[in-house]
């Protein structure tokens, strides 16, 4: 396993700590609406998506690539977050759903392009 892999391991384990327990790094605000309850959780899914964006893609060539593997790897970590969080707070934001649907929306409609 190469450095670069390591690191992007230990990113993605150190996100994924976060995500759960985002206490840790944000202090806790009680009077917080639900939203913002959940986006605590969701700020930590980036180091999740880069991690394993390291993880995943070790060389930078081709360009093309690499940056889609990125953005690819962000979104989803910032969506497994999201869903994290929907599921420790609770469902009754409906832009949280948005947020959910944005990014798996957009996907498949852009995905054939070419």
């Amino acid at each position: 396993m190469t450095p670069l892999r390591i690191l992007g391991a230990l990113v993605a384990v150190a996100g994924t700590v976060l995500v759960f327990a985002p206490d840790l790094v944000f202090a806790p605000d009680p009077d917080a609406d639900l939203f913002e309850r959940v986006e605590r959780h969701v700020r930590p899914g980036l180091a999740v998506g880069i991690g394993a964006f390291l993880v995943a893609r070790t060389k930078l060539r081709p360009w093309s690539v690499t940056v889609a593997t990125l953005v690819f790897w962000g979104t989803a970590g910032f969506l497994l977050a999201r869903l994290v969080g929907i599921v420790l707070q609770g469902t009754g934001s409906e832009r949280q759903w948005l947020w959910v649907g944005l990014p798996l929306v957009e996907g498949p409609a852009h995905g054939g392009r070419g």
